[in-house]
């Protein structure tokens, strides 16, 4: 009798837990668009994640593999690889992905405030969010819980609103719901309905 109520406090407490991380790293970004014109950092230069630019610049700690970090969800066991050209804020140390922006794959109807990247708008190379700039940061994803197309590891970027198949999915991993952070700011846990029908999300890049 008592181990689905202990089983059901721990989610709730980590659900909490990502919660409150999700509203550091939203003041985080915050800090460092404020100093960068209102731009928040690229979910990915091709050299490093957005996670290591926030902590390259002073706004995040520097995550340590095995310890606990703001950008690692609790209720998430990370299994990807050890290392990879992004060392640690790859997969262990990093859970959450950056929202893509981009609303339709292949053309250019995106977000308010996403500004593709100029040299290669379809390349690995991710462009960049405008915080200042987007109408309607109540109801603008910029992070969420991740994980890639295979489900072996979580990824740097969700691709909520993006025709694509495989790749970065938000992970409905809080009891079929996925934690995510809003550009004004403010956190909240979602399911799948709500996801698609506030959001707009597509109902492939939403896995449980």
């Amino acid at each position: 009798m008592l181990l689905p109520a202990l089983n059901q406090a721990r989610m709730r407490a980590r659900t909490a837990s990502c919660t409150g991380n999700l509203k550091q790293l939203g003041t985080a970004i915050q800090l460092y668009a404020d100093s960068c014109g209102g731009y928040a950092p690229q979910s990915n230069d091709s050299k490093k994640l957005w996670g290591q630019i926030l902590a390259d610049s002073g706004n995040l700690p520097e995550p340590i593999r095995g310890k606990q970090s703001v950008l690692a969800c609790p209720a998430i066991m990370n299994i990807g690889p050890t290392e990879s050209q992004y060392g640690a804020f790859y997969s262990y140390t990093c859970t959450y992905g950056m929202s893509s922006g981009m609303k339709e794959y292949g053309s250019k109807e995106v977000v308010d405030g996403w500004r593709i990247a100029p040299w290669n708008p379809w390349s690995s190379v991710e462009g960049f969010w405008n915080l200042k700039q987007v109408r309607s940061a109540s109801t603008t994803p910029l992070l969420a819980d991740s994980q890639n197309g295979s489900r072996s590891s979580q990824y740097y970027i969700v691709k909520i609103y993006e025709k694509l198949s495989g790749g970065a999915y938000v992970y409905l991993v809080h009891n079929r719901r996925g934690n995510t952070l809003f550009i004004d700011g403010h956190a909240a846990s979602l399911n799948r309905a709500e996801f698609e029908s506030k959001y707009d999300a597509l109902s492939s890049t939403l896995i449980e």
